[in-house]
């Protein structure tokens, strides 16, 4: 009877071993798929957070670029003052002086 038990154990056993010889071949294919897939998936993730960063730096350089052209723009009363590089309201001596 020991034996009928030890018979059904090593076939039990030999079944296993076959159909995880299957699985191992199918759960290999797998894995390698998947760590495919998330690598697309990663380098499609970073290509687009790329694009996303290089579009906002673009539109806050012309967001900088338009205020440097309107503070560069010279205003009625103005003149350019080479040391400083930009335009500066000339003193105007005879406007009201605390001094008077």
């Amino acid at each position: 009877n020991l034996a009928k038990v030890d018979d059904d154990d090593i076939s039990f056993v030999d079944k296993l071993e076959k159909k995880l010889d299957v699985i191992s071949v199918c759960h290999e294919e797998a894995r390698k798929l998947r760590d495919v897939r998330r690598s697309e998936e990663a380098q499609l993730r970073a290509e687009a957070e790329a694009v996303a960063k290089q579009e906002a730096d673009e539109k806050e350089r012309k967001r900088l670029l338009e205020d440097v052209t309107k503070e560069a723009e010279a205003k009625p009363g103005m003149i350019w003052n080479p040391n400083l590089r930009e335009y500066q309201y000339l003193h105007d001596h005879t406007e009201e002086s605390w001094r008077d």
